[in-house]
């Protein structure tokens, strides 16, 4: 029941959340609060944390972060395929928290054992200069969220990608959303 209020929160705050319920997911996802496995990934126990109705409404509102919804391609990109999905800029020792979460087609052969499409999220730290280099990522396997979270040292801003590493059914949707906040 949490859950659902929350997202019927969203849906008020922001009706863009009321067509894409992978948006909703991936700020539910990007804004948990206390995983008990004190993990900053997802885990088996509590999956991303308890929901935080208050952080989530940051990200609606884009007070304190932001989300979007993303169209996938119809068909299955190359196996490695990188895309685009923006920059954040992240100030020193503020906590970030980037989620993606994506659909998986129920009719897919093995969809009680895997997505039909495995998607990994990837950080790259923008320089001065032009240049990036990988910050960090989410690569977890036959999970339909990823998550990264972090506190920044030292204020930077930031490509946000994700990688289809495997598709045998495209997804077609996927939910991202950045949560910037107090340590």
């Amino acid at each position: 029941p949490h859950v659902a209020a929350a997202a019927a929160d969203l849906f008020q705050m922001n009706s863009a959340f009321s067509t894409s319920p992978e948006m909703v997911r991936a700020t539910l996802v990007a804004t948990a609060i206390h995983n008990i496995e004190g993990s900053v990934r997802q885990s088996d126990i509590d999956g991303a944390g308890a929901v935080a109705v208050r952080e989530a409404a940051s990200v609606a509102l884009a007070t304190a972060g932001g989300a979007s919804a993303v169209t996938l391609p119809a068909s299955c990109p190359p196996n490695g395929t990188a895309v685009y999905l923006g920059t954040i800029a992240v100030p020193a020792g503020k906590h970030a928290r980037i989620a993606i979460a994506f659909a998986s087609d129920p009719s897919y052969a093995n969809y009680l054992t895997a997505p039909s499409e495995d998607i990994d999220l990837i950080i790259y730290r923008k320089f001065a200069n032009g240049t990036r280099a990988f910050d960090r990522g989410s690569f977890s396997w036959n999970d339909t969220n990823e998550v990264v979270d972090w506190v920044e040292t030292s204020g930077a801003s930031f490509d946000i990608e994700i990688s289809h590493v495997r598709c045998d059914r495209s997804a077609k949707r996927l939910g991202l959303a950045w949560w910037v906040g107090a340590p």
